[in-house]
């Protein structure tokens, strides 16, 4: 396997590049990294000199400076020697199993192309449908274009890419030149494979890029877009690409077209317009029908020419974000059951309108005569409407959905405002978690990804539930509202405690201080409100504030929860605390030794 990384004044962020690929399970041996350097004028080449120095499968190569990471690419696919190749930003990161699990399922399906798991660091919700589940060979699914998304952060068989004479095109500036690579992909490959229960590339968002300025010069834009749909219907023509080609195309339609006509477009006449023109002359009036219809009525106005009417729907369509809270949260047998509440308040600009059981978009009398009825009725769109909870790892930032049952309300205000909820139920098994796969990770922060029409959203899981604690076949397990006011849980007590989470029922009867040979001290405190699942004994630290630390531990079993400790007996008033992880919880709890008669127990 070849791993190809332009690079260009890189800094700091290759160090993440070279990280992960440090923390590969693949063996080293198995596996190729070439850097391309793009004519760096400051150390970067020497940097990349200095660490290959280091690594027996690093080569590197330097070029003169084209100006866009399309040349240091296909340089270094011409040097590449690997079966399969694996094209890296030089700021991003690849998960520890992604270079075996990839190639597993590429070797075992004889993939052209593996499609795996890619994180986005600034959005949870980014291409998550892409990857809901492994598949052998998704080209002919009618769900969506079998390349999304198309960054090139993929394993492309080597054998194929130089069959078919595919590389990037190369400029000092292409907007989008990895679409262009993947259209040429798409026009030849039989078998793509999805590897979507492993976590693969790590897309680092944290600073501007050469995309994330696509839209400064607004001309440049519209001529790129142009240009891609036109390259779509010439790369995938012919009756047997038709899928793939619609796919495409509706894809760019929805996402780089419609979402584009903004108010800037509606007021200018300038170069804009006239790309816009010819791109509605290839996308005619069918591919409006896959847009939602809030899109729907934007794109028909921009057809025939309504431009003020655009610029009044634009300012009106304000994306109205659903908000999720929690109703409920609590153990049940060995999984966390969550049932929440979502609202989209459609008081804002954009509102929507409720009358004899069906729903409207609410737009001005002016624009209304402009649409036909059938695209501001919008009741059947609004019952589409969906809320699915999720789970992101905390160091990793990774993304899994939970099953997740729904029911759509609609409520029709004095006002004949229209009101959106849904009422959501999920379960989340630490076993399962990861799509079927067990969650290694320890911490996790629950997110709601909702939408209505056009607009998703998936933002963390509002909460006001208390602490809850199971022990569940000998894992802690502890759900918790964060610093944030969102819902997380903890696995193993990697940053929440039994101890500061649980309560300790120090309460006469309950809790027992005895001496054992007269010099020994046992505490036997039970914890309350703890949900158990089988049978359960963590072993853990415990301290009595200016001793020496004692082995306790906290059981689980049919007496119920509690914290069990052993010390020696030295009169005095001590507290008593957990160690967790390196870190001293305190429990509230404070042990009394007297020179003679019984130790006790107090709350403090």
């Amino acid at each position: 396997m070849s791993i190809i990384v332009p690079t260009y004044e890189s800094g700091d962020g290759l160090l993440s590049v070279v990280r992960s690929l440090d923390e590969q399970t693949m063996p080293a041996s198995d596996f190729e990294v070439i850097y391309v350097d793009d004519g760096s004028p400051d150390g970067t080449y020497q940097q990349l000199e200095a660490m290959a120095a280091e690594r027996s499968n690093v080569r590197t190569e330097r070029i003169g400076h084209s100006g866009w990471p399309s040349r240091p690419r296909n340089v270094g696919l011409t040097l590449a020697r690997g079966e399969y190749v694996l094209f890296m930003d030089h700021d991003d990161a690849l998960y520890p199993q992604a270079l075996e699990r990839a190639y597993e399922i590429a070797a075992r399906n004889k993939a052209d192309v593996v499609n795996g798991k890619e994180v986005r660091t600034d959005q949870p919700k980014w291409a998550i449908e892409s990857y809901s589940r492994n598949a052998d060979n998704i080209v002919g699914q009618t769900e969506r274009h079998p390349l999304l998304p198309t960054n090139p952060h993929k394993l492309y068989r080597r054998g194929f890419l130089n069959e078919h004479g595919i590389r990037f095109p190369e400029g000092t500036r292409v907007l989008w030149e990895d679409v262009y690579f993947n259209i040429d992909v798409a026009r030849h490959a039989e078998v793509v494979s999805v590897l979507a229960d492993t976590p693969f590339y790590r897309w680092i968002r944290d600073r501007e890029t050469a995309s994330s300025t696509y839209r400064d010069d607004p001309v440049e834009y519209w001529r790129g877009v142009r240009r891609i749909i036109e390259y779509t219907v010439e790369r995938l023509d012919g009756p047997a690409r038709s899928l793939q080609r619609y796919q495409m195309l509706a894809y760019q339609f929805r996402h780089r077209v419609a979402t584009a006509i903004d108010v800037d477009v509606a007021r200018t006449s300038d170069e804009r317009r006239v790309h816009l023109a010819e791109i509605f002359k290839v996308l005619n009036e069918d591919f409006d029908a896959a847009l939602p219809q809030r899109l729907q009525a934007r794109v028909r106005l921009a057809r025939e020419g309504h431009w003020s009417a655009v610029e009044r729907l634009v300012q009106l369509d304000t994306s109205n974000v659903g908000l999720t809270t929690t109703r409920s949260v609590r153990w049940e047998d060995d999984y966390l059951a969550i049932e929440t509440l979502t609202r989209w308040d459609s008081g804002l600009p954009g509102r929507l309108r409720a009358r004899g059981g069906r729903v409207y978009l609410d737009v001005p009398s002016e624009i209304t005569e402009l649409l036909p009825s059938d695209l501001l009725d919008v009741t059947e769109e609004v019952r589409t409407a969906s809320t699915e909870i999720g789970i992101r790892g905390r160091a990793s930032l990774v993304s899994w959905m939970l099953p997740t049952e729904q029911v759509v309300e609609l409520e029709e205000q004095d006002d004949e405002r229209a009101l959106v909820t849904i009422r959501a139920t999920a379960r989340l098994r630490r076993s399962t978690g990861a799509l079927g796969a067990e969650l290694a990770e320890p911490t996790w922060d629950f997110t709601a990804r909702n939408q209505l029409f056009d607009a998703i959203s998936q933002r963390g899981l509002r909460t006001d539930s208390t602490p809850q604690v199971a022990l569940v076949n000998g894992h802690a397990m502890i759900s918790y509202r964060n610093k944030r006011g969102m819902l997380s849980v903890d696995f193993d007590q990697a940053t929440r405690s039994i101890a500061g989470s649980a309560d300790l029922a120090v309460v006469e009867g309950h809790a027992v201080a005895k001496g054992l040979r007269r010099r020994t001290i046992e505490v036997d405190i039970p914890l309350r409100g703890v949900h158990i699942e089988g049978e359960s004994r963590i072993n853990s630290s415990v301290r009595l504030h200016s001793m020496e630390e004692f082995t306790g531990s906290i059981v689980a079993d049919n007496r119920g929860a509690r914290l069990v400790a052993k010390f020696r007996r030295i009169p005095g008033e001590y507290r008593l605390s957990l160690q967790t992880d390196g870190r001293d919880v305190p429990t509230g709890v404070i042990v009394t030794v007297p020179a003679r008669g019984k130790p006790f127990l107090t709350q403090g």
